[in-house]
């Protein structure tokens, strides 16, 4: 189990955010709360019909350097979404164009659109065996101290995957090592690393026309039947998956 630890350790050398997964963060009184924006983390959320914006929220300082990044896992159903980020807080710019979502009281907000990334840069994490696109990737200095949030969402209201990334010092001196398994289950799942999940993951859609699939061929079986607006995650683990999350209970249970 040590050399497991171990080797996850070396593949978060290259990209060491520590992970957190999907919620019910669709609102700015529902956001996620990041912990520490000086520190390292990732927020892997589904963009879905009835959840179609990812909001998270920070506590600002003035003349913090926030480090903000944007990305979509690997997925080729996934290779044309270009989905946005948007800085929200107190002493940013007016608005210059609709947004899909109400500002907070004496906000103003930076968007950051990736719809005209034609080529997105890469990563590739060796422990998961995951890639990442990243459309996004900027260092904001907070003008003014106060509440402020992070957005995700897609303009062209379609469904996908997306993590947003804060902070850039790494930190996992509270993390054990069923932690980093249970991770790993849970990253390799967002990514759609078994091509079974893959396989049977539904389509995309645009949540305002979603009886047509996004670049899919036509569905057949149970996912035609499905219609509307489906997540584009399959429901299930793979049985590598489950070994794993398993493996980490029983971890827990001896170091308990």
């Amino acid at each position: 189990m040590t050399s497991l630890l171990l080797a996850f350790g070396l593949g978060l050398s290259a990209h060491a955010h520590k992970p957190f997964f999907s919620g019910d963060y669709g609102t700015p009184e529902d956001a996620w709360e990041v912990p520490d924006p000086d520190i390292s983390i990732v927020l892997y959320q589904e963009i879905t019909c009835e959840l179609p914006q990812l909001w998270m929220t920070l506590d600002g300082e003035a003349d913090f350097p926030l480090y903000i990044q944007l990305g979509v896992p690997v997925i080729d159903r996934l290779s044309d979404y270009r989905p946005s980020v948007a800085l929200v807080g107190p002493g940013l710019p007016a608005a210059d164009s609709e947004l899909p979502f109400e500002l907070p009281d004496g906000t103003g907000v930076l968007v950051f659109d990736s719809d005209d990334v034609d080529q997105p840069g890469g990563f590739y994490e060796p422990f998961t065996q995951t890639e990442s696109w990243i459309m996004v990737e900027e260092t904001v200095v907070l003008p003014e101290s106060g509440q402020a949030w992070l957005v995700a969402w897609d303009p062209g209201g379609q469904t996908g995957k997306l993590w947003v990334a804060t902070g850039t010092v790494e930190d996992f001196s509270d993390v054990e090592t069923a932690d980093f398994i249970e991770w790993s289950v849970l990253v390799k799942d967002f990514h759609e690393v078994d091509p079974v999940v893959q396989a049977n993951a539904p389509p995309e859609r645009v949540c305002d026309s979603a009886e047509t699939p996004i670049d899919e061929p036509e569905a057949s079986g149970d996912k035609a039947a499905a219609g509307g607006c489906s997540t584009a995650g399959a429901a299930g683990m793979s049985l590598w998956g489950l070994a794993l999350w398993a493996c980490a209970a029983v971890w827990r249970r001896q170091e308990g």
